[in-house]
């Protein structure tokens, strides 16, 4: 556990200065509803944070130290207090006053947060597409508030910079909730883990393997993102499969450690979840099956 310092510093208040022409400030209803959203509750204290994400669509660039699961209560019992009446439970990612990353594989067209400290804090943002940048502002929060930031541009984002801190000495300032979603999603033609197939988490006994599975039971081909994620939502295999009707597509861990794991099915374009069906098998280490689950 990090003991973080409380800083005098003057509180400061507002939604941080205007996006560009190129990128509009929104709020949280500005989403679709399909969008995806991670809470960060699952990570352990202190564990750092790059591609645990990047099955479902984000990758958090730490190459510079930064982008730590970290507990609300780090910082002080009144910002703990204060992010759990934002709706941002006991955990989000630390933000260690570096020059740290949200990369997006597949651009998005909306990416929000909640962002704040127990002290007064204004972080520079700068968003790109590919090697443009297409807007810039400054986020400004008070003492012990976590509000929410939301970025929308039509022609996609696909990476989100974080810069230092500007008020005063280097101190940590912490996100959490980050949703997004591409326009194939927000149309509800994309994946959103919070619809998709998933498995109960299954234990394995000892060394063996992990096979996520889905069956098509539709009329047409569906292309799905198959995950086996371990107890922490972390991915252990993900791989994309286009299921033509009355078939099945697969991946899996090969020999695991892990203890235990379950199966995510996304669509990742056209397609009706309804006509899908997910499963994931235990076997052990001589490639046995010791058991199989069905998602819902």
């Amino acid at each position: 556990m990090r003991t973080l310092s409380l800083l005098a510093c003057a509180g400061w208040l507002g939604l941080g200065a205007a996006a560009s022409a190129q990128v509009t400030s929104i709020g949280v209803s500005a989403f679709s509803g399909n969008e995806e959203v991670l809470d960060f509750e699952a990570g352990a204290d202190d564990a750092p944070v790059m591609g645990q994400f990047s099955g479902l669509g984000v990758v958090f660039d730490s190459s510079t130290g930064g982008w730590l699961f970290e507990d609300h209560s780090d910082y002080s019992d009144p910002f703990a207090t204060a992010a759990a009446n934002a709706g941002a439970g006991v955990r989000g990612l630390v933000h260690l006053n570096q020059e740290e990353e949200i990369l997006f594989p597949e651009p998005v067209i909306r990416v929000g947060f909640q962002f704040g400290a127990n002290v007064g804090v204004r972080v520079p943002v700068t968003l790109f597409r590919g090697a443009t940048q297409i807007g810039s502002l400054d986020l400004i929060v008070g003492s012990d508030q976590m509000p929410f930031f939301g970025f929308e541009s039509l022609d996609g984002i696909d990476k989100v910079a974080f810069a230092d801190e500007l008020l005063g000495p280097p101190f940590y300032s912490q996100l959490d909730n980050l949703r997004f979603e591409t326009e194939a999603t927000a149309r509800g033609k994309g994946a959103k883990a919070g619809k998709a197939l998933v498995t109960p988490p299954v234990a394995k006994p000892g060394a063996g393997s992990f096979e996520c599975r889905v069956t098509n039971a539709g009329t047409g081909d569906v292309t799905v993102r198959l995950s086996i994620l371990d107890a922490n939502g972390v991915p252990l295999a993900v791989e994309d499969r286009t299921v033509p009707p009355d078939a099945f597509g697969s991946v899996g861990t090969g020999a695991s450690n892990a203890t235990g794991a379950s199966c995510k099915a996304s669509l990742v374009g056209k397609g009706n979840t309804k006509t899908l069906r997910s499963s994931l098998t235990v076997s052990d280490g001589g490639g046995v099956p010791l058991s199989t689950i069905d998602g819902r």
